[in-house]
């Protein structure tokens, strides 16, 4: 969440996904999803396994303690760089 806002200090557009429901977490509800554990499986190959029914992402290092969020965003890849960098600052 430090990460959108920074990014919207710096001008640009930024949101995340919200987990539960696939929709955009600062955005407008819309009848588009993003299916975060589908994306991660696919793009980082991360492990899953079913709790109550549900597919859950198992982080490789962090096991059940974190959520991988997704983040989208229209700011230069050097201009994401500086907002990760100054959140990890703190």
């Amino acid at each position: 969440m430090r990460v959108c806002e920074k990014l919207w200090e710096d001008g640009s557009w930024a949101d995340v996904t919200d987990p539960c429901t696939g929709q955009a977490y600062f955005g407008p509800a819309s009848s588009a999803i993003y299916a975060d554990v589908n994306a991660n499986m696919l793009l980082l190959k991360y492990p899953t396994e079913d709790v109550g029914g549900c597919r859950v992402m198992r982080h490789p290092v962090w096991d059940f303690c974190c959520y991988p969020a997704t983040l989208f965003t229209t700011a230069p890849y050097p201009a994401l760089l500086a907002a990760l960098s100054s959140i990890n600052a703190l």
